[in-house]
């Protein structure tokens, strides 16, 4: 069988549509993932938790009774890497669309949680607080799931600054540093909470880069909100330590040397 000679116009006809279909084929290839298929690109069953308050953290964040976790304690305890993976484990399961990381912005000069003042966009300017969160996702999650994630907005960076005035609905958020949280701003955090929403507090009331005399809103919160149902509290000890045996005995000589009126901070 004899097939005609293909016309130039027939050639070009052709190269358009095999243009066309690979574009279509490479679109597709880069579309970024929903939220349900992310949460079917994770697993959960690698998890693990080191100590018995690491596992609290997850099965306190994956109650149904429960709204609001708080784990506080010392560095090196786990409580960012544990509350992730409790968080990535509710998130799987339930039916959340968003995944908010927000953290205290106040830097080591005591600049203001307004982030306007430093240079470049948004994303330049946030990179910094955002690092020790992209490095646990990406020791629990693939960084390409994590990374497509981000991208899609599926799991975002929320300044402070910018919680004013918006409901938070059918989502987890992680808030950390919030020991350098003065009251009026974790009062307005607590009322961002909307439908179907879980909202995990980390931090350590004893390292504050907060201002002389501002009162840590972590340390009001724990002291005077724990009973309230849907709230639960979980503190970090040295049992939890995860960093090298030496953090705790330095740890243990601050708090001495504070308690004998040492200027350690």
């Amino acid at each position: 069988m004899k097939t005609r000679n293909l016309e130039q116009e027939d050639i070009e006809d052709l190269s358009d549509f095999l243009n066309a279909k690979t574009k279509s084929t490479m679109d597709k290839g880069n579309q970024e993932p929903s939220a349900k298929e992310f949460k079917n690109n994770i697993s959960v069953s690698k998890f693990k938790c080191k100590t018995e308050n690491q596992s609290k953290i997850v099965k306190s964040i994956t109650d149904k009774g429960n709204t609001i976790t708080i784990v506080h304690g010392k560095p090196g305890t786990g409580k960012t890497y544990s509350a992730i993976q409790g968080a990535l484990k509710e998130f799987k399961t339930g039916t959340y669309t968003k995944l908010y990381l927000t953290k205290s912005v106040k830097t080591l000069d005591n600049k203001s949680e307004d982030i306007g003042f430093l240079k470049g966009t948004l994303e330049e300017k946030i990179a910094p607080f955002l690092f020790s969160y992209d490095f646990n996702f990406k020791q629990i999650i693939p960084p390409m799931a994590y990374d497509g994630a981000r991208k899609a907005q599926i799991i975002e960076f929320l300044p402070l600054a910018y919680i004013r005035g918006i409901g938070l609905n059918n989502c987890i958020i992680i808030l950390d540093e919030a020991q350098n949280i003065n009251n009026a701003i974790l009062r307005t955090v607590l009322s961002r909470i909307g439908r179907n929403c879980k909202l995990i507090i980390l931090g350590d009331t004893q390292q504050k880069d907060s201002s002389r005399g501002q009162t840590s809103g972590l340390d009001f919160l724990i002291k005077n909100f724990s009973d309230i149902k849907g709230f639960n509290v979980i503190e970090m000890t040295s049992e939890d330590q995860s960093r090298a045996k030496i953090i705790n005995e330095i740890e243990d000589r601050y708090d001495y040397l504070e308690t004998e009126g040492k200027k350690v901070a």
